[in-house]
Formats: structure tokens, C-alpha cells, sequence
């Protein structure tokens, strides 16, 4: 029991220089934490309207242009109204 305790207890010793270590890459990453934010949302944005795209893979090809056109739509006017409202 005594062995197995101490495994346990060292394979835990790792995390607290892991955190130290987050923190430091942290101070790193700061200046172009804008431009991974912005990728993160474009692949959300990409992932959603793949899935979208396969589910509706069924339907006519009009139904699928007017789909794009109304996202297209939409997301112009959902970005120019949060920079012209800040």
C-alpha cells in the first residue's frame, strides 16, 4: 500500500511545474492571443457549417445556395453591427 501510495503522489508532482510552465508561456503568448482567438472562431464557424452543409446534404441545389446566401447575409450584418456598436 505504501509503494502504491508513492507512484500516486509522484505521478502528480508533474503538475505544479506544468502550471508554473502555463504561466510562463502565457506572459509569451499574450501579444498574438487575438490571432489564435480569431482562428478558434473561424473553425468553429467552419466546423458548424460543414456539419450544417452535411445534413442538408440532401437537398436541391437552390435550397443549399439560398442557405449560403442567408448565412452570408446574416454574418455581414451581425459583424458590421458589432463594430459599429463596439
Amino acid at each position: 500500500k505504501g509503494k502504491a501510495f508513492l507512484w500516486g503522489a509522484g505521478s502528480g508532482v508533474i503538475e505544479p511545474i506544468g502550471a508554473v510552465a502555463t504561466i510562463f508561456a502565457s506572459e509569451l503568448a499574450l501579444p498574438i492571443l487575438p490571432l489564435l482567438l480569431g482562428f478558434a472562431a473561424g473553425a468553429m464557424v467552419y466546423a458548424v457549417l460543414d456539419c450544417i452543409f452535411q445534413l442538408g446534404n440532401g437537398g436541391k441545389a437552390l435550397e443549399k445556395y439560398a442557405f449560403s446566401l442567408c448565412f452570408s447575409i446574416g454574418f455581414i450584418l451581425m459583424m458590421s453591427l458589432d463594430v459599429l456598436l463596439g
